[in-house]
């Protein structure tokens, strides 16, 4: 089997003045009881490149890939140690793997890993079924089984952090100047707050801040992106970009209009991770993306996906992120993340 696609997760810089970063942290009742630090290593893994987080790399000991982990949307990780190892080997699609000794990663806490440039092209699949497909399938079956809008009701608590950046512009117009002058390179604005939500069906939903901050320019128009902006959910057969609907590759129709391809299986404590990319088919990229997710054996719920847009030259260049963590009953989001 032969074949290239997009694994690179580097996306070109585009004339806009503002870049829109939101993040989402879940909490779901009471904690765990708190495992003792002493026997992890904790690291974090980095683009090479952008210096930004590497989330959803495969972390284990050399020797050991049934007892690794899978690092968060903040590229943090936290691996059990084992006595008789002393290599760690980090791997993601679309960077190269890395292998390094444990004391190096101990010491410094960081691991940078090189991204894959290749290009996109069309799949092709010989005898017998595509894998990934059968387990996408599987998923797109258990959707409403898995998506937490159908349960009876849920409560959480969360942590929301939304932040507007400037990004540099081909050609500034007076306005960007203006702006530029003034914050020198800051942050335009930056909201935070702890909220508790609960949900009840049929979609009774309530929101309590309990606690809030915003701070920086005061603009209309970031008042207006700021108010509009909501967590996206990944069940749904479009996921909705500023009112742009994007076909969801987690959907029946999306199996007519993607590829996919079985990256990698992931042994953890809930079963096996499916590693799977998805490109749109040749022909087929009106408002499609591309990107990875890991689809669970549990009940073939969805863990993670990174969702983003094609390099095409279009104005609008996003990438989602999302964690779904398995609380012994249910799948719930646990890390979201998106870039504009």
């Amino acid at each position: 089997m032969e074949r290239q696609h997009n694994h690179s997760y580097t996306y070109k810089r585009l004339p806009l003045i503002l870049a829109v970063f939101f993040q989402v942290f879940f909490w779901l009742g009471p904690h765990g009881m708190a495992q003792n630090d002493i026997d992890f290593l904790k690291g974090k893994v980095l683009n090479s490149e952008s210096r930004e987080p590497v989330p959803f790399a495969h972390v284990f000991f050399k020797g050991f890939e049934n007892q690794g982990t899978v690092n968060d949307i903040r590229g943090e990780f936290k691996l059990r140690l084992i006595q008789s190892a002393d290599s760690i080997v980090i791997s993601h699609v679309g960077y190269e793997n890395q292998q390094l000794p444990y004391s190096d990663i101990k010491e410094a806490g960081q691991v940078y890993l090189v991204p894959k440039q290749i290009e996109m092209a069309e799949m092709v699949f010989f005898a017998g079924e595509n894998p990934a497909i059968k387990i996408v399938k599987s998923a797109v079956s258990n959707k409403r089984l898995n998506d937490p809008e159908n349960l009876d009701s849920y409560q959480y608590s969360a942590y929301n952090k939304l932040v507007f950046s400037l990004k540099e512009a081909e050609k500034k117009d007076s306005v960007s100047v203006e702006i530029d002058s003034a914050l020198k390179g800051g942050h335009l604005f930056i909201s935070e707050s702890y909220s508790e939500v609960s949900f009840k069906k049929p979609g009774n939903r309530n929101e309590t801040i309990k606690a809030s901050k915003m701070s920086g320019f005061k603009s209309p128009v970031i008042a207006f992106v700021s108010s509009t902006f909501q967590p996206f959910s990944l069940y749904e057969d479009h996921i909705t970009i500023f009112d742009i609907p994007y076909l969801n590759p987690l959907s029946k129709e999306g199996l007519n209009k993607y590829d996919y391809f079985l990256e990698d299986s992931i042994q953890n404590e809930t079963g096996t991770s499916y590693i799977i990319s998805f490109q749109p088919q040749k022909g087929k990229g009106y408002l499609l993306g591309t990107g990875i997710m890991a689809i669970s054996s549990n009940r073939y719920a969805l863990e993670n996906m990174v969702f983003k847009s094609l390099d095409n030259g279009s104005t609008l260049q996003f990438e989602l992120q999302q964690k779904n963590k398995w609380d012994g009953n249910h799948w719930f989001p646990e890390q979201v993340n998106s870039k504009y």
